[in-house]
């Protein structure tokens, strides 16, 4: 298993791809790729059917996976916010791969229907592992990672959602999706690994809990009714009045809610919660928009989100992969972090993609930025926001 990852900031779109494929041949040592996956800046999207013909050409027989993005990362770089074009590509000897384009009109399956779920993805790989790209517009890409487990449960997933587009359809300033020769403007491209390539998976929240974890004692779907018998806003004003004024300030903007996870906590730390989005605060009852389903007798704590944190909890899931033998045999990695990370929340640019190179210095990684990221919180996948997802390429056997 070989890998290569590479990027160029070539104002001309053609210098640029022809740019990223020298680097991955001389970085290859001219041997023909097996995948391919491309990364381009929204402003190329309206020529991504020229860049799918140009790459296939250069590929030959290996398959193209591609996205367009806000921002992407690969040669040891993050361009955001302007045109760039970035590349991973590998030598994958046994690998096995199925890919396909998904339309939001295939997914009106039974959530529970394993065996439609599995007749409608059509993997029939011994052990995939999956890499999910979405267009937001289009597709409910939860319901798509939803199925993906109930086909697939035991089946590593990674992947995001599409971003700098303004609307549906690339000719009118939104996304498109590489699949081979192929380009779709709706939809998500799925990809199955299987045989001698696998990955494991790392997301990073970059939240840490505050106050102290409640029981949700009345709840609809996803209004936040009551906690511990109180209204939330009773609860959060009594929290907010508890904190460092450096935390009262981050009230505003960067509160969430910590859902935590199934099983036994002696003690609930970060990544044992699952971290959603606060959609908004009835001003008649107290109550809270979440933008997740909530039960009952769940326990919920609410969480705050800064550069800190971000930064810290990163570096541990790096360091805890690491550490749990994680890293042996990787060859690259796929990197989708949110498109509210980057140098808009670090103050500089590369953070995410230093900080894992400081931990698999060796590991060539490549990616984007979305508006959503794709990747495993427990035994669940999920559609995340502000959170970076890994999928890191291992050798099998």
């Amino acid at each position: 298993m070989r890998w290569v990852s590479a990027i160029s900031t070539l104002p001309d779109l053609d210098a640029a791809l022809a740019d990223v494929a020298e680097q991955a041949a001389c970085g290859l040592d001219q041997l023909e790729p097996d995948l391919a996956f491309v990364f381009l800046h929204a402003s190329h999207a309206p020529a991504a059917r020229r860049v799918a013909a140009r790459l296939e050409r250069w590929l030959g027989a290996g398959l193209l996976v591609g996205v367009t993005a806000h921002g992407v990362a690969g040669g040891g770089r993050e361009v955001e916010g302007e045109p760039a074009v970035a590349l991973l590509a590998g030598v994958l000897p046994g690998v096995e791969l199925e890919a396909r384009h998904v339309p939001q009109e295939l997914l009106g399956l039974p959530a529970t229907d394993t065996v439609a779920w599995r007749a409608l993805l059509g993997v029939d790989l011994p052990d995939p592992a999956f890499v999910v790209f979405a267009d937001a517009y289009s597709i409910d890409a939860a319901a798509l990672v939803a199925g993906l487990d109930r086909a697939h449960p035991a089946a590593p997933k990674v992947g995001g959602l599409a971003s700098g587009g303004r609307q549906p359809g690339p000719d009118a300033g939104g996304h498109a999706l590489l699949l081979g020769g192929d380009v779709y403007t709706e939809g998500a491209v799925v990809l199955a690994i299987g045989g001698q390539v696998g990955f494991g998976t790392i997301v990073a929240q970059g939240c840490r809990p505050i106050g102290e974890p409640h029981f949700v004692t009345a709840c609809h779907e996803h209004l936040l009714r009551e906690l511990d018998g109180r209204s939330p806003r009773e609860v959060l004003t009594r929290l907010h009045g508890q904190l460092s004024p450096e935390d009262q300030a981050l009230f505003t903007d960067s509160l969430f809610v910590g859902l935590a996870l199934p099983g036994e906590h002696r003690e609930m730390r970060a990544g044992d919660f699952l971290v959603r989005n606060i959609l908004g605060l009835d001003p008649d009852t107290g109550a809270l928009w979440i933008s997740s389903e909530l039960e009952p007798n769940s326990i919920l704590q609410f969480h705050l989100r800064d550069a800190a944190t971000s930064r810290a909890e990163l570096d541990r899931r790096l360091r805890e992969f690491r550490a749990r033998g994680l890293a042996h045999g990787a060859g690259a990695a796929l990197m989708i972090s949110c498109t509210g990370r980057g140098a808009g929340l670090y103050g500089r640019p590369g953070h995410d993609t230093q900080a894992f190179q400081k931990v698999l210095p060796d590991v060539p990684l490549a990616g984007f930025f979305g508006a959503g990221e794709i990747g495993p919180v427990g035994a669940t996948t999920y559609v995340h926001g502000y959170t970076t997802a890994l999928g890191v390429f291992q050798r099998r056997g």
